[in-house]
């Protein structure tokens, strides 16, 4: 199988720019399918509203998924089942976020160990897909998605545009490592044309003085209303077009994920391209979800899961203490997952945000923060709230 996939990349690679483009479509038809069905629309008109509910309606909310949740790991996944018999808890005990307490941390090593037996005996729990943690493949772990929750991630993606005026069918450029481009070789061009999504999607691989000047000529003539990638590509190409003297791409918005986004990699976005740079924060296991909206702010949305903000010592930290992100995702009932330590760190906010939507907000957010040193993304930066 390997072999087979190691042939076709290579023809591939030796394809017409047309062919390209059009296997690019074809995977974005496919995606599209994927991501945008039943569930994805019922999670979207879902989020409109309660992005809006007061604090009281949240609390209340954020009870009911916690209590449905782990009941059902409690009763179908194996593990979870030995560690409420060794507490002596039953599957009820858990019905508000304080109890939750009551349950261990899971780390990531756990996960590992135990993998098989995390995974519920349930008819409707098959998954629909895997999706990969990030690190070494000897780290790396598949994480079984159920449909709904592949869905319902996109609904909340959408919903962060949406906060930026980026609508459904605008044109948006990716700055991506993404298989499609990274196949690409060392003459141009280095983009393939997903028309499905209306999508360009360019290697940032490729990105260098050199090639700059072309990258600047295709991304003025696509005129993307959304530019999204990780920050240090999305710093190093409006560095390079302002060392050019380009004029303004000017999308809606700019969207920084995967990596840290720094104040100085945001404030050479923001000024090359004269909108604003946001921030979106998640993970493959599915336990937390930030978004930046159009106010600047760093929300934790309490519709997709439970996010406890530790300190050192694992108590709940306080505004302006430093704290581990430790995730319960509702969202998954193909691998649930309760107290998961993601390694990352954040920093509550003093004070609410002037949208008045629902959740906490943080003053920041740092990639493996809390991670062993051995494991730690080099030089992790903070990504701050504007």
């Amino acid at each position: 199988m390997a072999d087979r996939s190691q042939r076709l990349w290579r023809v591939y690679e030796k394809s017409p720019v047309g062919l390209k483009n059009a296997v690019a479509t074809a995977r974005g038809a496919w995606d599209r399918q994927r991501r945008y069905g039943p569930y994805f629309r019922s999670h979207r008109l879902a989020l409109e509203e309660s992005q809006w509910w007061t604090p009281e309606h949240q609390v209340v909310a954020l009870g009911e998924r916690l209590r449905r949740f782990v009941h059902r790991a409690a009763t179908t996944v194996p593990y979870y089942r030995d560690v409420f018999v060794r507490l002596e808890l039953s599957s009820d005990s858990i019905r508000e976020v304080e109890d939750l307490r009551r349950l261990p941390l899971l780390d990531a090593e756990t996960v590992r160990k135990e993998y098989e037996r995390l995974q519920p005996e349930a008819d409707d729990a098959a998954p629909a897909m895997l999706l990969r943690t990030p690190g070494p493949e000897n780290r790396s772990v598949p994480v079984p998605l159920s449909e709904e929750c592949f869905q319902r991630e996109w609904a909340f993606r959408w919903q962060q545009l949406a906060w930026h005026g980026v609508r459904p069918g605008e044109r948006i450029a990716t700055l991506a490592d993404d298989p499609l481009v990274v196949t690409l070789g060392p003459e141009p061009p280095f983009w393939v044309v997903n028309h499905a999504e209306a999508e360009l999607l360019l290697s940032h691989r490729r990105l260098n003085e050199r090639t700059l000047p072309l990258y600047a000529e295709r991304l003025s003539a696509w005129k993307p209303a959304l530019l999204h990638g990780p920050p240090t590509a999305l710093a190093a190409l409006a560095e390079g077009l302002r060392d050019l003297d380009h004029a303004p791409l000017q999308p809606k918005v700019v969207i920084a994920e995967g990596e840290t986004l720094t104040w100085e990699q945001r404030a050479a976005i923001e000024l090359q391209f004269q909108c604003k740079a946001a921030y979106f924060y998640s993970n493959a296991q599915m336990v937390a979800h930030v978004a930046e909206c159009e106010h600047g702010s760093l929300h934790i949305r309490p519709e997709h899961s439970l996010v406890e903000l530790l300190n050192e010592r694992g108590e709940p930290a306080q505004p302006g203490e430093p704290a581990e992100i430790v995730g319960t995702g509702f969202g998954n009932i193909s691998f649930p997952l309760i107290r998961l330590r993601t390694g990352d760190g954040a920093v509550m906010a003093e004070r609410p945000c002037v949208c008045n939507r629902g959740g906490l907000t943080l003053r920041s957010l740092t990639l493996g923060a809390f991670r062993p040193a051995a494991a730690e993304e080099p030089e992790a930066a903070v990504a701050e709230a504007a």
